[in-house]
C-alpha cells in the first residue's frame, strides 16, 4: 500500500467514463481555470514584485488555514465512512501503510481545495514564475507537513487534534498579519518538517482505531414522527410526491437539528454582516444556500431516495421541480428576505439592496436546479451527484462572474442541456 491507493481510484473511475462525459468534464475543467485567468492575469502584470509577494503569502495563509481546519474534521471523521479503513483498521499495518489508508480515506473530502487554490494563483504562476513557484511549492510542502503532523496525533490522543489546529491557526493569522513576506514562516517550515520526521520514525505506531466512530450507530438515527400536518393532499402523483418529500422532513430528527444549526449559523452572519460590512451580504446568501443545499446528498441527513421513485412511479420532471421548489424554495425566501431587511438599516442604498438581492437569488435558483438535475441523474451515486453539483455550481459562479450577460446564457444552456439527458433517461 503506497501512494497508488491515491492514483488508481480516480483513474479507474476516469477511465470508466464514456467518451462524451470525458468531453463534457474537461471544457468545464477549461472554463474554470480560463475565466480567472483571464481576469487576473492583467492585474498581476500591474502589480509591483513586493504587492504580489504581499498578496501571494496572505493567499497561501488563507489556503493553510483552510486546510488545517479541513483536514482535522477529515481525519477525526471521515475514515469511519470509508469501507477499505473500516476493514484494515484492526490490520497489524506499519507507518506507512497506515498513512497509505488514511489519505486514501481522506483524499476525496480534500481534493477540492489545492485545486482551487491552484486554478486562483494559476495567472501569479505563469505571469510571474520565478516569484510565485516558490511559494507555491512551500505552501503545497507544508500542507502536506499540517497533514501528517494531524494523521500522528490523532494515531495517538484524538482530543488533542482540534487543540493543535486552534493552535496552528492562531500562528498562522499572527504570521499573516505582522509578517505578510513570508521571512518568518520559513523557520516554522523547518521546525514543522523536522518534528514530523522526527514522529514518524521514532514515535509508536499509530491506531487506526482511534480514528473510528465510538458506536457503530451513533450516526444513524431512524426517522422520528414529530407531527403530520393536518391538511389532506391531493391523490395525485405531484401531491403524493410533495407530502413525501415535506414529511421526510419534518419527520427526520437530524435533518431538523442541521436546519436549526444552519438557522443559527445564518442569524450570526447576519449580524457580522450588519457589523463589518453589509454590501457583501448577497455574496455570502450565495455561499449559505450553496452549502445549505450541498447537504442534500449527505445520507446522514437527508433520507436516500428509493430507486422505484425515480424509474417505477408515474412522474413527470415537472412534478419532481415541482416538489423540489415547494421544498426548499420557502427557506431561500426567508433567507432572501432577512438579508434584505438588514441591509437596509445597514446603510446600504435600497436600489443596490434589491439589485444584490435580486441577483444572489437567482443564482440561488441555478444551484436549486443543478440540486434537482443531479439527484435526479445520480440518485442511486451520492457521492457522484456531489462531486457533480459543486463542480458545476464553481463552473457557473466563475462565468457569470466573469462574463455576467453570456456566462448567465451559457449557465443555463448548461442547465438545459442536463435536463433534457434526465429526459431521455426517464423517457426513453
Amino acid at each position: 500500500m503506497t501512494w497508488r491507493l491515491l492514483i488508481r481510484p480516480p483513474w479507474r473511475w476516469w477511465q470508466s467514463w464514456p467518451l462524451r462525459h470525458k468531453a463534457e468534464a474537461l471544457f468545464i475543467l477549461l472554463i474554470i481555470v480560463a475565466v480567472p485567468f483571464d481576469r487576473l492575469h492583467p492585474v498581476i502584470g500591474r502589480t509591483t514584485d513586493d504587492v504580489l509577494r504581499a498578496w501571494l503569502w496572505r493567499g497561501s495563509f488563507i489556503f493553510l488555514i483552510i486546510w488545517s481546519v479541513a483536514s482535522a474534521l477529515a481525519i477525526r471523521f471521515a475514515p469511519g465512512q470509508n469501507t477499505l479503513f473500516r476493514l484494515l483498521a484492526d490490520a497489524p499495518l506499519n507507518r506507512r501503510e497506515a498513512l497509505s489508508v488514511t489519505a486514501h480515506a481522506t483524499a476525496a473530502y480534500l481534493w477540492t481545495l489545492p485545486v482551487l487554490y491552484l486554478v486562483l494563483i494559476g495567472a501569479a504562476c505563469l505571469a510571474r514564475p520565478l516569484l510565485t513557484w516558490p511559494v507555491v511549492v512551500l505552501t503545497f510542502s507544508t500542507a502536506t507537513a499540517v497533514w501528517c503532523a494531524l494523521f500522528l496525533i490523532a494515531g495517538r490522543r484524538p482530543a488533542l487534534l482540534f487543540l493543535s489546529v486552534a493552535l496552528l491557526i492562531l500562528m498562522l493569522t499572527a504570521y499573516a498579519r505582522f509578517a505578510p513576506d513570508g521571512i518568518l514562516f520559513i523557520p516554522f517550515c523547518a521546525v514543522l518538517f523536522t518534528w514530523v520526521v522526527i514522529m514518524y520514525r521514532r514515535a509508536p505506531q499509530p491506531d487506526l482505531r482511534l480514528l473510528l466512530p465510538e458506536k457503530a450507530g451513533k450516526k444513524i438515527v431512524g426517522p422520528r414522527y414529530r407531527f403530520t400536518p393536518s391538511r389532506v393532499f391531493p391523490a395525485t402523483a405531484i401531491g403524493a410526491l410533495y407530502r413525501k418529500e415535506r414529511l421526510a422532513r419534518q419527520r427526520f430528527l437530524p435533518f431538523v437539528r442541521l436546519r436549526r444549526r444552519f438557522a443559527l449559523a445564518w442569524a450570526a452572519l447576519l449580524f457580522a454582516g450588519w457589523l463589518l460590512r453589509a454590501d457583501l451580504l448577497p455574496i455570502a446568501y450565495t455561499a449559505f444556500i450553496w452549502v445549505y443545499l450541498a447537504f442534500r446528498f449527505n445520507d446522514r441527513y437527508t433520507p436516500a431516495e428509493h430507486p422505484l421513485w425515480i424509474t417505477g412511479a408515474p412522474l413527470r420532471l415537472s412534478h419532481w421541480a415541482a416538489v423540489v421548489l415547494g421544498a426548499e424554495l420557502p427557506d431561500m425566501i426567508i433567507a432572501a428576505f432577512t438579508a434584505f431587511m438588514v441591509m437596509l438599516p445597514a446603510a446600504v442604498p435600497m436600489e443596490q439592496a434589491a439589485a444584490g438581492i435580486s441577483s444572489a437569488f437567482l443564482m440561488s435558483l441555478f444551484i436549486l436546479a443543478a440540486l434537482m438535475i443531479f439527484r435526479l441523474m445520480f440518485f442511486d451515486r451520492p457521492r457522484w451527484a456531489a462531486r457533480a453539483f459543486h463542480l458545476t455550481v464553481i463552473f457557473m459562479a466563475i462565468l457569470i462572474n466573469g462574463y455576467p450577460l453570456v456566462g448567465t446564457f451559457i449557465a443555463l444552456l448548461l442547465l438545459g442541456y442536463f435536463h433534457y439527458q434526465n429526459y431521455r433517461y426517464l423517457y426513453s
